[in-house]
């Protein structure tokens, strides 16, 4: 496996408690190339498009529903741009 990305790259982190896990998700606007198979993939429906536009024109996948995930990655997995990084939050 690789090391998560340093926090300072991403644009967009969603942060809560999800029943037991505590998960943040981080979302790299600069590599996301709003294709939105992070959204079809996740089975809790967490993540939304956003409304508004990104540097590179396009509408990059938004945290919204933070307490539904369960940490299962399968958006981080099926990012084909590398995007998005999930970890559990610690720091709470």
């Amino acid at each position: 496996m690789f090391d998560r990305p340093e926090k300072s790259g991403y644009d967009r982190v969603g942060a809560g408690c999800s029943g037991r896990m505590r998960m943040k998700i981080y979302i790299n606007e600069d590599f996301c190339s709003g294709c939105g198979i992070c959204i079809e993939f996740c089975p809790r429906k967490v993540l939304d498009s956003s409304s508004s536009l990104s540097k590179k024109g396009v509408f990059p996948p938004v945290v919204n529903r933070i307490e539904e995930c369960t940490g299962c990655n399968m958006c981080e997995l099926y990012c084909p741009d590398f995007a998005i990084a999930v970890e559990e939050n610690k720091d709470e």
